[in-house]
C-alpha cells in the first residue's frame, strides 16, 4: 500500500524553514571561520623577527564575500582598499613590522594548526578565512592607535588587539 503524497501547501509551508536554516548553517560557518582566524593568530608563535619586549600585535582582517559584517556591505576588500590600509598602517609611528597573509596561507595554517579537528577542518574552505595583515607596535598605546584608525577603513572587517603572550 502507497502512502499518499503530501499536499503541496504543506510543502510549501516549509520551504521557509529549509532557507531560514540554510542562512543559520551560513551564518555560523562565517562565524567559524574569522573564530579559526583570529585563534590561529593566537596560535601562530612563528614570526618573521620575533616579539620583543614591550611590543603589541595587532591583527587587521580584511572583509570576505560573504561576510556578515555590516561594514562589509560592499563585499570582500578588493585589492586597492587592501593596499590603502597596509600604507596607512606603515607609515603610523612605532609600527615596527607589517606581514600580509593571504586566504589561502590562513587556510594552510589551519591545516597544520588544527590537524587533528577532522570535523572542523571538514567544514573550512580558504574563502571562509579573511586575508589579513599582521601589525607589530611598540606598546599598547601604539596598538590601540592602529586599532583607532583602521577600525572604520573601507575593506576591514575587524582589527584585533592580540592577548599579550606570556613572558612579552
Amino acid at each position: 500500500m502507497t502512502e499518499p503524497e503530501e499536499p503541496t501547501e504543506e510543502r510549501a509551508r516549509r520551504a521557509p524553514i529549509w532557507l531560514i536554516a540554510g542562512a543559520v548553517v551560513l551564518a555560523v560557518a562565517l562565524t567559524a571561520g574569522a573564530s579559526v582566524g583570529g585563534i590561529l593568530w593566537m596560535r601562530d608563535d612563528a614570526s618573521p623577527e620575533g616579539s620583543k619586549p614591550g611590543e603589541r600585535e595587532v591583527s587587521v582582517f580584511f572583509c570576505v564575500r560573504s561576510s556578515s559584517e555590516p561594514r562589509c556591505g560592499d563585499g570582500a576588500a578588493t585589492e586597492q582598499q587592501r593596499q590603502a590600509v597596509k600604507q596607512r598602517v606603515t607609515g603610523m609611528p612605532k609600527v615596527r613590522q607589517v606581514v600580509y597573509e593571504s586566504q589561502q596561507q590562513a587556510y594552510e595554517r589551519a591545516r597544520k594548526t588544527f590537524a587533528d579537528r577532522k570535523d572542523l577542518l571538514a567544514a573550512l574552505r580558504p574563502e571562509d578565512l579573511p586575508d589579513s595583515l599582521r601589525v607589530r607596535v611598540a606598546g599598547t598605546r601604539a596598538a590601540e592607535a592602529v586599532k583607532a584608525a583602521l577600525t572604520s577603513a573601507p575593506g576591514v572587517q575587524e582589527v584585533v588587539i592580540q592577548p599579550r603572550r606570556p613572558g612579552a
